[in-house]
């Protein structure tokens, strides 16, 4: 357990890409040009490439997995702070999967910025814990009790 007022440990770098992956757009291109300003000589490796990959899905019965659809999704990788940062979004959205390589570069380097691209990744990961809850909250409401009905 950490002391109070300590700060969390950094974010591993699959759960970082994964919350970059569905952070603010606009958020996160206003962090990673931020990112940009305090740092020289960021590369982009591979330029932000729309495409499709495979949507997957499990069978709840047998178990078994299978391709549901291909999905777009947009992604791209750089280098920054002597780090290399990779992204992929949902959808045709270069701007926004630049900026999120950026920001994994720059959480990555724990130079800089990388406090404030770790506070956006907590707060997508609250915001997407709320968003759940009331969903459910919502299907609760559909909930058929069996033992009501004996």
């Amino acid at each position: 357990m950490r002391p109070a007022g300590t700060d969390p440990a950094p974010l591993p770098p699959d759960r970082r890409a994964e919350l970059l992956a569905a952070s603010g757009e606009a958020e996160l291109i206003a962090l990673a040009d931020r990112c940009l300003e305090g740092a020289g000589g960021t590369q982009v490796s591979i330029e932000p490439t729309v495409g499709t990959i495979p949507f997957c899905v499990r069978e709840p019965v047998v178990g078994d997995r299978f391709v549901l659809a291909d999905v777009l999704a947009t992604q791209a990788e750089v280098e920054h702070r002597g780090q290399r940062g990779w992204a992929v979004r949902l959808g045709d959205a270069r701007a926004a999967t630049l900026a999120a390589a950026i920001c994994d570069a720059e959480a990555a380097s724990g130079a800089g910025l990388a406090a404030e691209v770790d506070e956006l990744c907590r707060r997508t990961e609250r915001q997407r814990r709320e968003e759940s809850a009331r969903e459910w909250a919502e299907l609760a409401r559909t909930e058929v009790s069996f033992r009501e009905l004996l």
